[in-house]
């Protein structure tokens, strides 16, 4: 596979090579908000926000789930979660059903029309994310995964430490 170059940062320029140094934590930061940005502009055409489609996308994947265990995969604040999920909820994407052995508790689940809204802007994202694969070749693609499956685990333990 022929090598690409990396392509000119524009106005990031300045802060991705801040003191001229690799700054792989502020580098990690800027594209996560970039991904996020991206996602923003073609979910806002779909009627979402970040944290509704986290939540649309886990629920499409777990088929029902309890508001703690959405939470806990989702990554998200608990407060935001609970906003997607009521805005979720009001247009219709997303029902709660009781649940059977704990009545403080309910079942989350998509509609008809939230299974729809996921179909439709997973398979943008898909197509976004394969932008993303073909810039590396198989093995290229393993060792990034692999050095960000590192990267997160040293956070965690961070967390963890205090």
């Amino acid at each position: 596979m022929k090598k690409k170059s990396a392509r000119p940062l524009g106005h990031l320029e300045k802060a991705w090579r801040v003191n001229g140094t690799p700054n792989l934590a502020l580098h990690l930061a800027i594209l996560g908000r970039l991904v996020d940005r991206c996602m923003v502009r073609r979910l806002t055409e779909f009627g979402l926000n970040v944290a509704q489609w986290r939540a649309v996308a886990l629920l499409s994947l777990a088929r029902k789930s309890t508001f703690r265990e959405l939470a806990d995969y989702a990554w998200l604040d608990r407060g935001d979660l609970s906003r997607a999920l009521r805005q979720l909820e009001a247009d219709g994407l997303v029902r709660r059903a009781p649940h059977p052995g704990d009545g403080r508790s309910a079942y989350l689940s998509l509609t008809a029309k939230g299974r729809k809204v996921y179909t439709s802007f997973s398979a943008e994202w898909r197509r976004f994310e394969r932008e993303f694969d073909n810039l590396f070749s198989k093995t290229e693609l393993r060792s990034l995964n692999h050095g960000l499956e590192l990267l997160a685990g040293q956070c965690l333990e961070h967390m963890a430490r205090g």
